[in-house]
């Protein structure tokens, strides 16, 4: 069976082609609504693209049920985010929109949204994360979600982004997609007339690659594979001839020293303490590709200039 997920915005919902999604194979419906807080919607600038809380809610309510799975996405330890807001977003999501699934997601800006954002929402406060998060998984579990990763939770069994913890190559289709095959990390421009003028060429968009040595990889295995909670120690020593706990031991024993996993030979798996550490590892891998997302976008200028540079340049006069 085909497993298709797309994600979209809260007033994409409200579109008359959206059943055709589902009648196409769609599985899983992922919404950005980000927060139902309408103060914290207007601080995003989400309030007059995608309307305000009660009405998110509202599209939320009507398109339940008409896919496998609802995925609400959220964002916590926003600056002005209280306990009571926090709280009254989960509430809306296990309550009163009774979503198949919540993923919330630590804010995990580029630095130079984390600039910008200063001046409308004010400087984030990362002593507060850990508390944030709690309350999200106390909550959650509370309502009878089940932990599918470290901060996706899902009322049944649904479908979660697997090529994050089960893939170990995935490819990244269009402009501004990002790819990883045979240990190599492959990026594409961010700039669609020049992904256009690559293709039409016979030509893939791929303008960058980097290697990832064999250590490394095993590090970004460890990663994502534990994210979901637990790692198949044989599947690992499979992948990497052996040579997955020899070449971690350092930091495997690390992470047992703080008491971040537990597990014996078969499997490693996250303690408690282990599922936030994991959630602060990701935002902090996720904040370092927005950095790169954004250099890619600086770049979208120079490549454009090599595609027509007199023509570029008559532009700019005009």
């Amino acid at each position: 069976m085909k497993r298709i997920s797309v994600e979209t915005n809260p007033n994409d919902l409200d579109d008359e082609r959206l059943p055709t999604l589902r009648d196409v194979g769609v599985n899983r419906l992922s919404v950005a609504v980000q927060s139902f807080d309408d103060k914290l919607l207007q601080e995003m600038q989400r309030y007059e693209k995608y309307g305000g809380g009660e009405q998110i809610k509202q599209r939320l309510m009507r398109t339940r049920g008409e896919f496998e799975t609802l995925n609400v996405d959220m964002i916590f330890n926003l600056p002005h985010q209280t306990e009571a807001s926090l709280m009254h977003d989960l509430h809306v999501i296990t309550a009163e929109i009774n979503a198949d699934q919540g993923s919330f997601y630590p804010l995990m800006s580029s630095d130079s949204t984390v600039r910008s954002m200063r001046k409308d929402m004010g400087k984030v406060d990362y002593r507060r994360e850990k508390t944030l998060y709690k309350l999200i998984v106390r909550d959650m579990l509370d309502a009878g979600y089940q932990r599918s990763s470290a901060w996706c939770f899902s009322r049944h069994k649904s479908m979660i982004d697997k090529y994050i913890t089960e893939q170990n190559d995935y490819l990244g289709l269009g402009s501004g997609a990002f790819s990883y095959l045979d240990g190599g990390i492959y990026s594409s421009t961010f700039s669609i007339n020049h992904y256009l003028k690559l293709f039409e060429a016979g030509e893939v968009g791929i303008v960058r690659h980097r290697s990832v040595d064999s250590t490394d990889q095993m590090r970004y295995y460890l990663m994502m594979r534990m994210f979901s909670g637990a790692l198949d120690l044989h599947d690992a020593e499979a992948r990497f001839r052996g040579q997955f706990r020899h070449s971690l031991r350092a930091e495997l024993l690390r992470l047992r020293l703080i008491g971040a996993i537990s597990g014996d030979e078969l499997e490693i798996r996250l303690t408690e303490r282990g599922f936030y550490i994991w959630v602060m590892m990701m935002r902090e891998f996720f904040t370092g590709v927005n950095n790169l997302r954004e250099e890619m976008r600086l770049n979208i200028s120079s490549e454009l200039e090599l595609l027509a540079p007199e023509a570029l340049k008559k532009d700019i006069v005009n």
